[in-house]
């Protein structure tokens, strides 16, 4: 499964157990910040590459 798969299906997780997350906002927010680093970077990156970029994104 590529790194985008996996934040998609969190996503879709998310969406289904709504009434089980516990801060859905805050959950929304981070979701959004990684697949906006995702767009932003790509799928080709190595995980490190884009563990940087998604602190960098965070700060």
């Amino acid at each position: 499964m590529s790194g985008g798969e996996y934040i998609l299906q969190i996503f879709t997780n998310l969406q289904m157990d709504k009434d089980k997350v516990i801060y859905p906002e805050l959950s929304y927010k981070i979701i959004g910040l990684l697949f906006g680093v995702w767009d932003e970077i790509g799928y080709s990156h190595k995980e490190k590459y884009i563990q940087n970029a998604v602190a960098k994104a965070l700060r």
